[in-house]
């Protein structure tokens, strides 16, 4: 059986020393594409560079909110802008309200709907990173939307009754090895919530390097195994 990371960021800096190592075990294992996102303009010369040296790696480029601030948005978008004659899919891209102390909500919210606007005019794929804001992301899809050429909820662990809400717009969903770290409780909210997911339209992610585990075990294509073992018995 053959596996994709649908999201990942196997051009952080500090795996530079390993990835490709990583990389040859993981397709040994299974692990056939890389889906590997940019998170800023500082790092999409990385992304260049790890998807020239390896044919397996799907290059996204985008903003993530994290690196987000009104000084720089607009010079940051407009390094994405430059490159929309060559780009095939964007991200990560998205909104976070765990980070609304140092990036203003409506910051992200602007700049999340510029990006999803220039995805929908390129007719190309996007990856959404989404925290505790659905509802806002959300309105932003359904304004922008719906996207024939789709879009990823990476991760997503928000309330079950938006899945068919964003699969109706071109949605697909992916989970990652962060629900074996979640309490009790917290898994069987999840569970419940992938249970919702339309079984045409669930991927598996690492998040690599930043999800689970020591940095070995991140990119290991043993988790994307045992993500797809726990995944059959929720379907």
């Amino acid at each position: 059986m053959q596996f994709v990371d649908a999201h990942c960021h196997l051009h952080f800096p500090r795996i530079a020393n390993v990835v490709n190592t990583l990389i040859q075990s993981a397709k040994e294992q299974g692990v056939r594409y890389f889906a590997v996102n940019a998170t800023s303009p500082e790092d999409f010369g990385w992304v260049d560079a790890i998807a020239d040296s390896n044919p397996e790696v799907i290059p996204f480029y985008g903003i993530h909110p994290y690196y987000l601030s009104e000084e720089t948005w607009e010079t940051a978008f407009e390094e994405l802008e430059k490159r929309k004659d060559a780009l095939r899919y964007i991200g990560e891209i998205g909104m976070d309200k765990l980070i609304v102390s140092r990036v203003p909500f409506s910051l992200q919210e602007r700049c999340f709907k510029q990006q999803v606007h220039l995805a929908s005019l390129l007719s190309i794929p996007f990856a959404v990173h989404c925290v505790k804001c659905v509802p806002a992301v959300y309105s932003i899809l359904k304004e922008e939307g719906p996207f024939s050429s789709s879009f990823l909820m990476h991760g997503y662990a928000g309330p079950p009754d938006y899945v068919q809400k964003l699969a109706d717009l071109g949605a697909y969903f992916s989970i990652s090895g962060y629900l074996f770290n979640l309490s009790p409780k917290r898994r069987k909210a999840m569970e419940d919530t992938i249970r919702k997911y339309p079984l045409d339209r669930i991927l598996l992610e690492s998040d690599a390097p930043d999800m689970v585990g020591r940095v070995e075990r991140r990119v290991r294509s043993s988790a994307l195994r045992t993500q797809y073992r726990f995944l059959m018995k929720q379907v």
